[in-house]
């Protein structure tokens, strides 16, 4: 998404803009406009490069489960690793959130795009929040990864069952 957000908030502006021809219809235009907006508020922004650093883990993650031969050990490992990945997220900014946070620090914009309301915040309770719902799943596989009767299907639900979680605290 950051490779295009440029485009992408341009692309919006665009299409709010009243003089844009031929002219949208209203729904699209109040679209558009909430997107740009969307897209353009400080603290949302920061929230989804945040979300892009916790994804890239659990990406990470579901690569390994998707191997065709995965033992049990090397599910549980890359669940303990995934897990500390995380947990170092509530603390301390990944690769993209720094990229925003500094960014925004020297110019309060980001790739060019001025954001508005920026404000001092690293999102700590919300960071805490989803890696906290999502570590919680993930220490109960690492727990299941002891049964006898812990399968390949099992491991592959982690994935989406992470999403999922992870998805509705963003949203919740």
């Amino acid at each position: 998404m950051f490779s295009g957000y440029r485009v992408l908030v341009t692309h919006f502006e665009d299409l709010a803009s009243p003089e844009r021809r031929p002219k949208p219809t209203a729904a699209v235009v109040g679209r558009a406009k909430k997107m740009a907006k969307y897209l353009t508020n400080y603290e949302d922004l920061l929230f989804m490069a945040f979300m892009l650093d916790a994804l890239e883990h659990l990406s990470y993650l579901s690569l390994t489960f998707q191997k065709d031969c995965v033992s049990v050990d090397e599910a549980r490992e890359a669940l303990f690793t995934c897990l500390l990945n995380l947990e170092e997220l509530k603390t301390t900014p990944g690769q993209a959130m720094t990229e925003v946070l500094t960014s925004a620090a020297q110019t309060d914009s980001f790739r060019q795009i001025q954001l508005k309301n920026v404000t001092p915040t690293t999102l700590a309770e919300k960071r805490k929040k989803v890696i906290g719902k999502s570590n919680t799943i993930l220490r109960q596989h690492i727990l299941q990864c002891n049964d006898s009767q812990y399968s390949k299907t099992s491991i592959l639900s982690t994935r989406l069952i992470m999403l999922i979680v992870i998805f509705r605290v963003a949203v919740g």
